[in-house]
């Protein structure tokens, strides 16, 4: 029988005879065996946040994992982003779940390129594993080789994959928390799983399928069975050296993990055993997984033993050669008009400034961007680079003095989407709602779902939760109006690749379930408003389960986003959502225009938008809230720019936690309490410039606004609190406030501009606020934290700690305490404003030339280069710039045609610059639309443009531009024909063309 045996297994060894290989593709690498497909290892994928391989195989083509993704009716569909084959992971790691795709285990690099070396298929990669809200847990190194199992001694029917794994966390220990499901798991083909196949499990205790390998300690198992005539599986091992042991986490439906955290201390499904690995030291395992096939049942022990001495005898060092390596490569991530750039440099260091240049692809000279920030924590530089141009290919060159330097190219983001198909909606009112489960794709572009020319509203009136639901990526929804939602007026489920543009949103949201009633907090009745309206509601609510948090790149302009349904208090008034154990809170609650879920990935744009509750009556509790506890919804590499947001009982925007490379600029404020909340910035830099805020609410006053409980003495409005400490997380990030506005108008004072939180102290070193540029016109206010202001000093800036708080350059009005805490160019002083600017004027803000601040301010590179004068001027609106727009007057105007007309004595032929979205019919050409008009002999000679309806002539062959956006003004071009004989325009409008000679020539255009 032995003999039997051998001979059978050199005929599946010649069989199975043929070199290893890889292609590379953007996103994987495929593996081949003879050329013949043996797995893919995935290293980015858009739904599943971590690295894996898929469709394995054994050298003979048989299936060894299960199909991915899962074929409904051929296999079980459970897990299917959990379990795409073969997979590292960890349900628990610093509090961290990713094995349950809750964190995000992202590739950094290769650290050896994928290389066919001895008959080898061998590379290496570094991870980063992060938490969805951007905290860096640990990194790790990964190296591979896949081996022919004619090669092992003896040989096998197989290809054997060698991983290594090495995890270390730079700061703290590495704690591995009380999970079952860590560690490297694989998923069976259908065929070969015990469960309703012909498969079984054997370990090297002797075990047998499930219940005799769950939880047990071994050094090898062999899941198998048969299919097609072969015995096949997967024998996977652990090397004998591997600091931890493992045991098997083995289930009959097809599913086998090697945990190394440890026998779990009693029975099946009871958590294990928790471990920890000091800072700054490694935990090294490796692993061994032999795909098989072959005629004959494969001797699972020398099997293991043959795959155990390659495992013992592989040298491996990709680790210890990535933390002596110089910088990784730099990455770019873009946005419409703004980078994200991110620089792993091991020797970097806050000292160490890293310069960034930057210029369009083929242009000479190179322009100056402020340089990038460095985090100590995970030995990283990061930025923005901000004010550019959309649709364009840029080179960037980052350089460290006396070190390394590196560049990257990238292309922002065009504002043009691609339209793969469109879908015009009906025209009038219906009271069904929409529900969106077509999309597009990124190889054919975005589905479009447009209001009808006519106008199109969805009025649910209550009956159902919302009136848009968006299931589907590469989507865009535009020119809708909404109305009368139960909860959310638009809602973006867990998607990514979603514009909501051009729509009209109100009426939305749930009366709390307490509102009116009564109740005793605090050792005092209290009755809740009547009118009030549930928390976290919203004109369009953003994310889905953060289970699987692949939300990224919505992007959310052009709409009007007002009058819910029911209001939020205010800070004197109860509220029964944060009023708990019996303690009464003021802290609004009730409605907002646009909610992020509390974690996503990021890469959102909200601009040009009107968020205004509207009157006191439909107030917000914040216009933008994308920040909870667990972390921010916005997340990073996102703006927020060009919006008119109003009527807030707390934030503007509330952007906490998260902020790594989020940018927040040209926005309007006025009619709230706090502009922009930055309470914690986690990791940074946040950016926050050229914004305008004025006629702020004055919360001494509220009580007069529906009644509150007594006056508000805790703090006056403010632009921005500034970033804390967090204890608890102990992450500090960083936020640069440049060329702001805060104005003090008549009715409407502005209290001060940035304060510190008491009884908080800045304990840990390094500036979290840097402040440049900016016009701070504030206003005494009656009490300070509860502190009376008898003597009514007007504070600008209150209690910092200079050591934390990097002030300079700034007009302010106010005092500054402690004083020190001034910079040397700060100046005290009234801003004094040009002829018909300042409060009240609606987007003319500029200075005065006798006015402190004029033509003084610091030079910041990438943030002022367009200054006119000798010097740039502080505040937001330099001298000689264009008056500045808000909200969808900024929309409109990029819809706004600006018509121009060529000629002949039969033709016309329209060009109206739109520069952002693709609209058919019509041809686009240049980021142009163009319509040829055939026209009869009779013509009025004034054309109007109207996009709300039709280029409009006298004659049957009008053109419709485009679906109507709301509000979209009329542009007008006079086209005066030529005159046939003399070649001088015609006056009359309604003049007949006479006909052409033979000899006439029809000038094209």
């Amino acid at each position: 029988m032995k003999i039997i045996a051998l001979i059978l297994l050199l005929i599946a060894s010649s069989a199975f005879a043929g070199e290893l290989g890889f292609a590379q593709r953007e996103d994987r690498l495929l593996i081949t065996h003879g050329g013949q497909p043996l797995a893919e290892y995935v290293f980015r994928d858009a739904k599943i946040p971590r690295p894996y391989f898929a469709k394995l195989h054994a050298p003979d083509g048989t299936q060894v994992s299960r199909n991915f993704p899962p074929v409904a009716g051929t296999d079980a569909t459970d897990h299917d982003t959990l379990h795409p084959g073969l997979w590292l992971a960890f349900g628990d790691l610093n509090g961290v779940d990713f094995w349950r795709n809750k964190g995000r285990i992202e590739h950094v690099r290769f650290l050896r390129e994928p290389r066919v070396e001895g008959g080898r298929v061998a590379f290496a990669v570094e991870e980063k594993y992060t938490a969805l809200d951007g905290r860096e847990i640990c990194r790790g190194v990964n190296e591979f080789a896949f081996v022919a199992g004619d090669t092992l001694k003896p040989a096998q029917p197989g290809t054997l994959i060698l991983w290594s794994t090495t995890l270390r966390r730079g700061e703290g220990p590495l704690v591995f928390g009380p999970q079952h499901e860590m560690g490297l798991g694989f998923r069976m083909a259908t065929p070969l799983i015990v469960k309703g196949g012909t498969g079984s499990i054997a370990g090297s205790h002797g075990g047998r399928n499930e219940t005799g390998n769950w939880g047990r300690i071994g050094s090898w198992w062999n899941y198998s069975g048969t299919v097609g005539g072969r015995h096949a599986g997967i024998l996977a091992l652990a090397a004998a050296d591997n600091a931890r042991p493992v045991w098997a986490h083995a289930r009959d439906y097809g599913f086998l993990a090697m945990n190394p955290t440890g026998p779990p201390p009693g029975a099946k499904d009871v958590p294990s055993l928790p471990f920890t690995i000091p800072a700054g030291e490694p935990l090294r395992m490796k692993f061994g997984l032999l795909l098989h096939a072959s005629p004959a049942p494969l001797d699972a022990a020398a099997a293991a033993q043959a795959a155990g001495a390659e495992l013992k005898a592989w040298k491996t060092d990709a680790e210890p050669a990535a933390r002596k390596s110089a910088a990784s490569a730099p990455r770019a991530v873009p946005t419409f008009e703004c980078m994200s750039l991110y620089w792993d440099v091991p020797e970097g260091a806050a000292a160490k400034i890293c310069a960034v240049k930057f210029r369009a692809v083929g242009e000479t000279d190179w322009r100056e961007a402020q340089p990038l920030w460095f985090d100590a924590k995970h030995r990283q530089y990061r930025g923005s680079v901000v004010n550019l141009r959309a649709g364009t290919d840029y080179e960037f060159s980052l350089a460290l003095a006396d070190g390394p330097s590196a560049a990257v190219t990238a292309r922002t983001w065009s504002n043009t989407f691609p339209i793969a198909a469109t879908t015009v909606l009906p025209k009038g009112t219906t009271r069904e709602p929409l529900r969106i489960t077509d999309g597009g794709s990124a190889e054919k572009g975005y589905r479009l779902y447009t209001a009808a020319p006519e106008g199109t509203t969805i009025d649910v009136a209550d009956a159902a939760e919302t009136c848009v639901s968006v299931e589907a990526d590469y989507v865009i929804l535009r020119g809708v109006t909404c109305r009368g939602a139960r909860v959310d007026g638009v809602r973006v489920g867990n998607r990514h690749h979603v514009v909501i543009e051009g729509c009209d949103i109100s009426g939305w949201g749930r009366r709390d379930a307490k509102a009116g009633q009564t109740a005793k907090l605090g050792g005092q009745e209290v009755k809740f408003l009547d009118n009030l309206g549930a928390y976290l509601d919203a004109g369009i609510q953003v994310g889905g389960p953060l289970s699987a948090p692949a939300c990224e790149q919505i992007v959310i302009q052009g709409n009007r986003i007002h009058h819910p349904r029911h209001t939020a208090n205010n800070w004197t008034q109860a509220s029964p959502y944060f009023s708990t154990g019996g303690k009464l809170s003021t802290h609004p609650q009730g409605p907002d225009a646009i909610v992020f879920a509390q974690q996503t990935r990021g890469r959102h744009v909200i601009r040009w938008n009107d968020l205004d509750g509207g009157d006191y009556e439909h107030m917000f509790n914040d216009a933008l809230l994308a920040a909870e506890p667990k972390g921010n919804g916005f997340m990073g590499d996102g703006d927020i720019y060009g919006n008119r947001i109003a009527h807030c009982w707390d934030d503007g925007i509330e952007a906490e936690r998260g902020d790594r490379n989020v940018r927040i600029w040209g926005n309007h404020f006025s009619r709230m309490i706090k502009c922009v909340s930055a309470g914690y910035i986690w990791e940074g830099p946040l950016y926050v410039w050229r914004n305008v805020a004025e006629e702020l609410l004055y919360p001494h006053e509220m009580p007069a606004h529906n009644g509150g409980l007594s006056p508000f003495k805790a703090h006056p409005p403010c632009f921005l609190p500034p970033p804390q400490e967090d204890p608890k997380e102990q992450r500090d990030g960083v936020v640069f406030v440049y060329h702001n506005t805060l104005l003090a108008g008549a009715g409407h004072p502005a209290g001060w501009v940035f304060n510190a939180w008491p009884p908080h102290k800045y304990v840990s070193p390094g500036v979290r606020l840097i402040s440049r540029n900016n016009v701070w016109q504030t206003r005494a206010y009656p009490a300070y934290f509860n502190t009376p202001n008898p003597e009514g000093v007007n504070y600008a800036v209150r209690d910092f700690d200079r050591s934390y708080f990097d002030q300079d350059y700034d007009l302010h009005s106010g005092v500054i305490t402690p004083a020190a805490t001034a910079g040397a160019h700060t100046r005290q002083g009234e801003p004094l404003f040009a002829k018909g600017h300042g409060p009240g004027t609606a987007g003319r803000y500029q200075l005065a030339e006798m006015s402190p601040g004029h033509d003084d301010a610091m030079r910041l590179a990438n943030f002022n280069d367009d200054f006119q004068g000798q010097q740039p001027d502080r505040g937001a609106h330099e001298t000689g710039a264009a008056e500045l727009q808000y909200g969808t007057a900024l929309w409109l105007r990029s819809f706004n045609p600006q018509p121009q007309a060529r000629h002949g004595w039969r033709w016309l032929s329209l060009a109206c610059g739109c520069g952002l979205n693709e609209f058919k019919p019509l041809s686009v050409w240049s980021g142009t639309w163009r319509k040829r008009l055939k026209l009869p002999q009779t013509l009025f000679s004034f054309v109007t443009a109207t996009p709300n309806s039709a280029i409009t002539t006298t004659t049957p062959a009008n053109g419709t531009m485009w679906p109507p956006i709301p509000q979209t003004p009329t542009a007008s071009i006079k086209c005066a024909l030529p005159s046939p004989k003399r070649g001088k325009a015609m006056s009359s409008p309604t003049t007949r063309l006479p006909k052409p000679r033979a000899n006439d020539r029809i000038s094209q255009p």
